[in-house]
């Protein structure tokens, strides 16, 4: 609370909850509530391009609640959001916001490609449109890439798709094949059974 003084009147500010919290604080609390919806990853980067004159208090707070989450549920909208301001700021001419994040950009995308498939396919995608648009260097385009190739034939759920069979026939036959399948099971476990109690 501060106190000014004019004549015979003296008025008392008060600094809000919100003005008392550093630039940090506040992001971090609104990482929180971050979702995956779009206008929810689009109204956060509105805000942090709104904040850039302090973004290099906003990327140690965003790259540390990346790496503290253990799905893309979260990690994944972190990134989609890192991507919309520096693609934003681009646009602008303006290059402070992605010289903020360049430094923790590789460890944010290895992070979130280990979390599985839909970490791969994320920053995959996202490193495309950072290549297609130039604004990283070659040198980091790579190693992000890099970073993503470590974990591209180790992620579960990244091998072909299984084949549907589209005719008639082809569903009927796979109908057959897996009630064999089926029936196999029950067989094995109805050994197993009879093996437990000879």
């Amino acid at each position: 609370v501060s106190t000014q003084s004019t004549g015979t009147f003296t008025f008392a500010h008060m600094s809000s909850p919100e003005q008392a919290k550093s630039v940090g604080d506040l992001f971090a609390a609104k990482l929180k509530e971050l979702t995956g919806h779009s206008h929810s990853i689009q109204n956060l980067a509105h805000w942090v391009a709104f904040h850039r004159k302090r973004i290099a208090q906003i990327v140690p707070v965003w790259k540390e609640a990346v790496l503290a989450e253990r799905s893309t549920t979260r990690a994944v909208p972190m990134l989609y959001m890192c991507h919309e301001v520096m693609m934003g700021t681009w646009k602008k001419r303006k290059t402070d916001c992605i010289e903020a994040f360049t430094p923790a950009l590789q460890d944010a995308i290895k992070h979130i490609a280990k979390l599985g498939s839909k970490g791969v396919s994320s920053t995959d995608k996202i490193c495309k449109l950072w290549e297609k648009s130039e604004m990283l260097a070659p040198g980091l385009m790579d190693a992000l890439q890099a970073s993503i190739g470590e974990h591209k034939n180790s992620t579960p759920g990244n091998g072909p798709e299984p084949y549907v069979p589209t005719t008639k026939e082809g569903r009927e036959i796979g109908a057959l094949y897996d009630a064999a399948n089926a029936c196999t099971s029950v067989c094995e476990q109805a050994d197993k059974l009879s093996l437990i109690h000879i």
